[in-house]
């Protein structure tokens, strides 16, 4: 739900950490989901599932770059964007 809150919100994130927080909320909670419900609940596991989520979130965000900045959207770390200017 904070994941979400953040999109509805229109928030941007200053650094990479930043943006691997919000992965971490928009994502590697949903991993760590799935992998409960095909029966696995050791930490290891669960730690796994959720590096996976952020994984595939941070691939989304690469992906669709053009798509986020016609919609107004940034999820790419500000500081990156000013050191390229």
């Amino acid at each position: 739900l904070e994941g979400f809150a953040w999109d509805a919100e229109a928030r941007r994130y200053e650094t990479f950490e930043e943006v691997e927080q919000y992965a971490a909320r928009v994502a590697g909670c949903v991993g760590m989901m799935m992998t409960l419900i095909m029966g696995r609940c050791d930490p290891a596991t669960l730690a796994r599932a959720a590096d996976l989520g952020i994984a595939m979130q941070l691939t989304n965000i690469c992906r669709d770059v053009g798509e986020d900045a016609r919609a107004g959207r940034v999820y790419l770390p500000l500081a990156w964007l000013r050191d390229a200017g």
